[in-house]
């Protein structure tokens, strides 16, 4: 599945009739980002839209890490430790 983008793209038109035939392409293209309204008549009676994906910040570990060992350096004992095992294995 492809991500979102961050609105949805603007809407198509699709009559309730053609909705009902073709309901699983509708939703493929609602997964891309797309809206899609669907007309009764010519009136909109509802909205096929995206659900919003919860945003994930980037994994704050190595780059984090390294700042931190920059501005504080490395504890001893930890470093110590990690000597220890490596050279155990």
């Amino acid at each position: 599945m492809s991500p979102l983008p961050a609105e949805p793209v603007p809407s198509a038109t699709v009559e309730i009739a053609e909705a009902g035939k073709s309901l699983s392409r509708l939703i493929d293209r609602v997964e891309t980002g797309e809206q899609i309204t669907i007309t009764r008549g010519g009136r909109p009676v509802a909205v096929l839209t995206p659900v919003p994906r919860p945003v994930i910040p980037d994994a704050p570990t190595g780059h984090l890490l390294l700042q931190w060992l920059e501005e504080f350096g490395p504890d001893e004992e930890f470093a110590a430790d990690i000597d220890e095992v490596v050279q155990e294995r």
